[in-house]
């Protein structure tokens, strides 16, 4: 899990197998099932936040958690460590449904033109630019970080790959350049 997922991810992966040992460590994986991962869930929706005094986890958060369990089993399945059909009865357990437990987040919202206008002018070149193409795209900071020049065509004759075997460009619209960027992924 540490050469493969990202810092954020990989946290999540110990919270939620932290849960399963916790409930179930003494007992054999092939042994757990969908019962036992609603009991897990149970448990998750009560347990406190670490870093949220007085606050219970996300409901998104352990839906996460609880798809971090479903993955686990399916790959000790593909390594011949639990019973494939083990792997599939714990992909029955579901998402918990918005407002049926845990707490919800208050939604990201963007921030206030006139703030990031205000603080422009403090920035310094590179950082100011990065903060307009976030204001004017909707990019998150990582996603403008990983652009490159090779993923964005600036002329109607250079092609960039986008998916497969489709190809874009930029295009001239009411005498306007616009330049096409392509992400090698996205949200």
């Amino acid at each position: 899990a540490r050469s493969w997922y990202d810092p954020s991810h990989l946290s999540r992966v110990y919270q939620a197998m932290d849960a399963v040992r916790t409930l179930y460590g003494d007992q054999p994986a092939d042994l757990f099932d969908q019962i036992s991962l609603d009991r897990v869930r149970d448990w998750l929706l009560k347990r406190p936040h670490q870093r949220k005094p007085g606050q219970t986890l996300a409901r998104s958060t352990i839906n996460r958690m609880i798809g971090v369990v479903q993955t686990l089993w399916g790959w000790a399945a593909t390594k011949g460590l639990v019973p494939g059909e083990k792997a599939a009865t714990l992909k029955l357990v579901r998402a918990i449904p918005p407002d049926k437990g845990g707490r919800e987040t208050d939604a990201i919202i963007a921030v206030d033109p006139a703030i990031v206008e205000a603080t422009l002018p403090w920035l310094n070149h590179v950082v100011r630019v990065m903060g307009c193409l976030q204001q004017w795209t909707g990019m998150r900071p990582g996603e403008v970080r990983r652009m490159s020049r090779a993923r964005i065509s600036l002329s109607p004759g250079e092609r960039i790959q986008a998916l497969g075997r489709l190809f874009v460009r930029a295009v001239e619209v009411d005498g306007a350049l616009v330049w096409v960027y392509v992400p090698v992924k996205h949200k």
